[in-house]
């Protein structure tokens, strides 16, 4: 395996792990590969800088967050840098059994493959596997050690045979560096797996090289992390048994269902079921129906008293005229109430016409594209809804929707009147002039208030 220094890394798997509330496998193996970041192994970068992908993203905060407490001037994720870390970086950190090059290696081994001793101060468990990994145990011990004495120390730590620890420490290994060295196994099959699945999976047209890392990264370690924290090589073989371009067809294709999953939600979050319905409620237009329907009523009650001072109608029929009137007004309010009721559903429609649109995008979201944000959908919903509930563009649109329409029927509210108090004394072409004069009223009222003829609402 060739190593390329990356970073200078100080601090134990263990400790790391044991600052981490409840970590699990997964949060063990992200800790490992912080905690040996010179590996040089692209799956263990890739897995740090994966903190932001929707697959990793608690456990990568949670690991940041505990660094940023340390003071170790951990940046951003994809720094891959960890300074020193006060008195951890001493070379004394009882608990973990990994503070000193006695402490990790075997007894009589003094030197390894590359200065490692020198730029790390203490060896990490990566540099004794990387370094040892090949060599029998009989080798490190200098003795027998029983069935595993011919067994390399990297097939050792992935086999999972009985026995196994008790002849690690008989090699000379400390309990907490046979933990941390089986870690570096495990880490060792997935650095395998990563490599095979990522050279043999097309790339995605405009997927970043380091976002495609990221997924087939994160793909391996969930795949990884299902195993359980033991397993051995051969039980982690049969598990990444399909061939590496299907598996990374899979890992991409569940990184684009985890994203449009999580779009989706947001589109959700963003435009709360029937919120529509709730911005558009009927509230919204009874101030500007009322005074539609104020002003239409208004004209009628105009009407009848022009009808009465020209003698069409005596106080009797004057009476008659308006007590219709009254009746005819909760009918024309019914009849307003549908029109508004136009406006509102066209408000409605259009609310979720933007969302159907969000939704659509979040659910066809494909790798390669840019990121979907739901933030313009948002924002062009608010100037919908803004513009949609003024008071003045609410009446407007009503009046437009309604264009000539008359609410009340001033002829007939006349006639009503008459045929009470019978017909109207004077000469016969009396009746004629009545229907002119109230033509001519109607059609005033017309120019009054500037009706169109036609109009279904903006949309």
């Amino acid at each position: 395996m060739s190593r390329v220094i990356k970073s200078i890394v100080r601090v134990a798997v263990p400790v790391i792990v044991a600052l981490i509330p409840g970590a699990g496998p997964l949060a063990v193996a992200v800790s490992s590969a912080v905690a040996t970041a010179a590996t040089g192994g692209s799956f263990k970068e890739s897995l740090i800088s994966g903190a932001t992908a929707f697959v990793g993203a608690k456990i990568g905060q949670s690991l940041q967050g505990t660094f940023e407490g340390l003071g170790t001037g951990v940046g951003e994720a994809t720094g891959l840098t960890v300074a020193d870390v006060g008195p951890l970086a001493t070379g004394s950190v009882p608990a973990t059994g990994l503070s000193t090059l006695a402490q990790v290696a075997p007894a009589g081994v003094s030197q390894f493959g590359t200065a490692a001793a020198d730029l790390f101060g203490a060896p990490t468990a990566f540099d004794v596997f990387n370094s040892l990994g090949q060599k029998t145990l009989g080798e490190l011990a200098g003795k027998s050690v029983g069935a595993f004495t011919g067994m390399t120390l990297e097939s050792a730590l992935n086999s999972g045979l009985e026995g196994l620890d008790e002849a690690l420490e008989q090699t000379g290994f400390k309990p907490d560096a046979i933990v941390a060295l089986k870690q570096e196994a495990r880490n060792s099959l997935a650095q395998g797996a990563f490599t095979n699945i990522s050279g043999a999976t097309p790339k995605i047209p405009g997927l970043s090289d380091e976002e495609f890392n990221k997924i087939i990264a994160s793909g391996v370690e969930r795949l990884n992390t299902s195993l359980g924290p033991s397993t051995t090589a051969q039980a982690f073989q049969a598990a990444f048994g399909e061939p590496p371009d299907v598996l990374g067809q899979k890992f991409l294709t569940e990184e684009r269902d985890l994203r449009r999953q999580a779009f989706t939600g947001e589109v959700e979050k963003a435009f709360p079921k029937d919120f529509g319905k709730d911005i558009f409620a009927p509230t919204l237009t009874d101030d500007a129906a009322s005074r539609i329907l104020g002003e239409q009523r208004s004209g009628v009650e105009s009407g009848i008293g022009a009808a009465q001072a020209r003698g069409n109608l005596n106080p009797t029929g004057g009476a008659t005229a308006r007590q219709f009137l009254e009746k005819e007004t909760d009918r024309a309010r019914s009849s307003l109430d549908e029109l508004a009721n136009v406006f509102r559903q066209q408000s409605i429609s259009g609310t979720e016409s933007i969302a159907g649109r969000a939704g659509q995008a979040a659910r066809t979201f494909e790798l390669g594209q840019p990121q979907f944000d739901v933030t313009p959908f948002k924002e062009e919903s608010e100037r919908f809804v803004t513009q949609r509930t003024e008071p003045g563009f609410v009446e407007k649109s009503i009046r437009d929707i309604l264009g000539g329409q008359q609410l009340f029927d001033l002829r007939k509210t006349v006639n009503e009147g008459g045929s009470v108090q019978g017909l109207v004394s004077g000469p016969p072409q009396k009746g004629v002039l009545l229907d002119q004069l109230l033509a001519r009223q109607g059609a005033s009222q017309n120019r009054r208030r500037g009706l169109g003829v036609s109009g279904s609402g903006v949309f």
